[in-house]
């Protein structure tokens, strides 16, 4: 279970180590930038080389014992080397390049001292490396080193993310993520911390911590994973806000394609729009985009139309309505679904009822707030009466019987 969570984390932070990447197409990245996606890139292939599966199967490969796990250490601590960067060009100081020059030496100084010490220390691979090896000085001195560099590199990073945090000129969204970053900086203060009791009370009495290192793990994984969310955060909310949305938008345009397939694609094709060039909008963009394309060109496609609705569809719309007693909505729409089944009828067959475009009689009762889903869930109401409603089929017959016994002559065709 440890091992699948640890993959899990560490393709997650790998994921949002891209996403950040992708995210600034097109616009230099700044230093802390980078520094900040190179730690994630760190701490996820530190997470998976440190998981127990990948230690148990690179036994049979290493060339030293242990010198993965001397690997996987080193990844960590480079990530922490990554949040120092950070720190030290935040502010693109003029002494950021000499601190992180430092911040390096330092780093290779404890690598290479870890190493040394591992070296010396002659051990064998097993799983429990600190509770077996805990009291040996050079793996503690060893140990001493890997969390003490960790702890400088989350205080550090810890520092920052508070000053960030208290800024006044910041957008909610970045605060917000911000916040997060400084959970997961405090959860990595805690991991260092237990890592470092147990390191201590392991040497002094020589019996682990209760879970030692089932804990520590958990805590990293923990610390690294929420540290991902919030340095994501302002990716990956907003489409998750926007979800509810985004599907209502999705299912409209589903439900709405009927409807200008019947009255654009097949009588109207002349109303419908260009296509945004490619790449221009979001996959998000393109969603809504293509709802307001259909809902658009119906529109446009009933107001061509006009000129073709019988005068006396509304009328009796209007009166079978009242026999009915609908609601003043509902009545609207059995109107316009008579309107626009009449005119479509009277369309193919070439009965052009008004010399012009006309003034109609038009619903009165649409959404008194209307947006584009408010619109097209009315079209939809409309469809469906359009295509099942027992009195617009009768009023749609009742038109053409009528147009069929009037004279040729009264009435102007289609050119």
């Amino acid at each position: 279970m440890v091992d699948l969570l640890a993959y899990l984390c560490s393709a997650l932070t790998l994921a949002g180590a891209a996403a950040k990447i992708l995210s600034t197409r097109g616009i230099s990245m700044s230093t802390s930038r980078k520094y900040l996606v190179a730690a994630m890139v760190c701490f996820a292939l530190a997470l998976a080389v440190t998981a127990p599966a990948t230690l148990a199967a690179a036994r049979w490969l290493e060339p030293v014992d242990n010198s993965v796990r001397l690997l996987g250490n080193a990844l960590a601590m480079g990530a922490a080397f990554c949040l120092i960067g950070v720190l030290n060009h935040a502010g693109a100081g003029p002494d950021a390049r000499r601190r992180s020059v430092i911040s390096a030496a330092a780093l290779a100084g404890c690598v290479a001292a870890m190493a040394i010490l591992l070296a010396l220390a002659d051990t064998d691979y097993t799983p429990q490396f600190a509770a077996t090896y805990g009291r040996d000085p050079r793996i503690v001195a060893y140990l001493t080193l890997y969390v003490a560099f960790m702890s400088w590199g989350l205080i550090s990073f810890l520092a920052l993310m508070r000053r960030y945090v208290r800024a006044r000129e910041l957008h909610p969204l970045l605060r917000t993520g911000f916040r997060i970053v400084l959970g997961a900086a405090i959860l990595g203060l805690v991991w260092a911390a237990w890592k470092g009791a147990g390191v201590v009370v392991l040497a002094v009495t020589g019996h682990a911590l209760p879970l030692q290192a089932e804990i520590a793990e958990g805590l990293a994984l923990l610390s690294i994973g929420v540290g991902t969310a919030g340095a994501t955060f302002t990716s990956w909310w907003p489409a998750l806000r926007n979800l509810p949305v985004r599907w209502q938008v999705w299912h409209a345009t589903r439900r709405l394609t009927p409807l200008w397939r019947q009255v654009v694609e097949e009588v109207m094709p002349q109303v419908q729009l260009d296509e945004p060039e490619q790449g221009r909008l979001t996959r998000a963009e393109r969603t809504e985009y293509r709802l307001y394309r259909r809902t658009l060109e119906i529109r446009d496609a009933q107001l061509a139309l006009r000129p073709y609705i019988p005068p006396q569809i509304p009328g009796w719309a209007l009166a079978a309505a009242r026999e009915r007693g609908l609601s003043p909505v509902a009545g609207d729409v059995l109107l316009e679904a008579a309107e626009l089944g009449a005119a479509l009828d009277a369309y193919r067959a070439g009965r052009r009822h008004h010399p012009e475009v006309v003034d109609v009689v038009m619903p009165q009762h649409s959404p008194a707030t209307p947006d584009l889903l408010a619109e097209a869930r009315w079209l939809i109401q409309v469809a469906a009466m359009l295509r099942r409603d027992p009195d617009v089929a009768a009023l749609r017959g009742r038109a053409a019987v009528t147009a069929a016994h009037d004279s040729p002559g009264d009435t102007p065709r289609a050119r």
